[in-house]
């Protein structure tokens, strides 16, 4: 993850490590996303709270990779069929396999 603009809070937390990080424009953030994380309040520059419609600006760009990426559906319409293909309540293969052992 890296982050441009100029702005003041925004840090990233890790609730369960009881951490938070503060990142800025030029530094670049590796972090497992599996674990719960939020954000700070916007902030401005100075750290003072922000006017209603005069908030700072904060461009954030995220970059992932998972296992098996490329089996991936290509649009939106087929990948949301994939997602939805079990019926409600019906655990995903993976799961029963484990359940069984």
């Amino acid at each position: 993850m890296c982050c441009l603009g100029d702005f003041g809070g925004c840090d990233l937390v890790f609730p369960r490590y009881r951490v938070a990080v503060r990142y800025r424009e030029g530094d670049v953030l590796l972090a497992n996303v599996h674990e719960v994380h939020g954000n700070t309040p916007l902030l401005n520059p100075d750290g003072s709270v922000p006017e209603l419609g005069r908030e700072p600006e904060r461009l954030v760009c995220v970059f992932y990779y998972q296992e098996k990426m490329e089996q991936c559906e290509r649009t939106i319409e087929k990948e949301h069929k994939f997602i939805n293909r079990r019926e409600r309540g019906q655990k995903s293969k993976k799961k029963a396999k484990a359940a069984k052992a």
